[in-house]
């Protein structure tokens, strides 16, 4: 074989081995390509997991949360329907006694407050009421007790006198609760009139005046049943 047909072997000889190699060279290349697409498409599986269970750890504690609220508002409710506020004072309805609630009544109301009042012959019936209100009044006659609270009905009482001084009137609501009777007042536009008493019809209160009537009474107010006026209220 002459020099000029080896050098044409040898060219080609190395012909085939460039294209072996760049063949390989692609091939591994595209093998690469491969793998590589496959990694971003594991990572992107795994940041779509870890977003998922991102928002399931969030929808977790926003439920706890809403769970402690409930719980936190049910216990709130508890203890208020076991401990009513009664004009800043703290009173368990487990014990409530008739001088009690005659003590943390309101000794003035708005006339834009309209009562309604119930008949009780025991006092644990007006517990639910204690627990939503601390505007109310209340009487004792015999073995009932008279209690008017906020709401749409008919309440009577016994209106003393009327005054357009509220400190004068004011003091003699203390004087009569310091004397055991049930005395309020209620705050007009011109004028503060004082009352004794809550009832749910005219003939209680009738005979509730003529029961307090007494000289320890009218010593206070200066006047006796006769000249009282039984009404409506407010």
């Amino acid at each position: 074989m002459d020099k000029q047909n080896m050098y044409s072997v040898v060219r080609v000889v190395l012909l085939v081995v460039f294209i072996v190699v760049a063949l390989g060279a692609l091939i591994w290349v595209a093998s690469l390509s491969g793998k590589i697409s496959s990694i971003d498409r594991k990572a992107s599986s795994a940041q779509t997991a870890v977003a998922s269970l991102t928002t399931r750890i969030a929808s977790l504690t926003a439920s706890i949360a809403k769970l402690k609220s409930v719980s936190t508002t049910r216990l709130s409710s508890s203890v208020s329907v076991n401990l009513p506020t009664l004009q800043s004072t703290y009173i368990s309805l487990q014990s409530i006694t008739y001088p009690l609630l005659l003590a943390n009544a309101p000794e003035s109301l708005s006339s834009n407050i309209s009562l309604t009042t119930i008949t009780s012959t025991n006092l644990d019936t007006l517990k639910p009421l204690l627990s939503s209100t601390n505007t109310y009044e209340i009487t004792q006659m015999n073995n009932l007790y008279y209690f008017a609270y906020p709401g749409s009905g008919v309440t009577y009482s016994i209106q003393v006198l009327s005054s357009p001084y509220p400190d004068r009137v004011l003091a003699l609501v203390k004087s009569l609760r310091s004397a055991g009777v049930p005395a309020f007042k209620i705050d007009y536009s011109s004028q503060s009139g004082l009352f004794i008493g809550v009832f749910p019809d005219y003939n209680s209160a009738s005979a509730y005046a003529n029961a307090i009537s007494t000289p320890n009474v009218t010593s206070i107010v200066g006047s006796g049943a006769s000249s009282w006026l039984i009404r409506t209220i407010p």
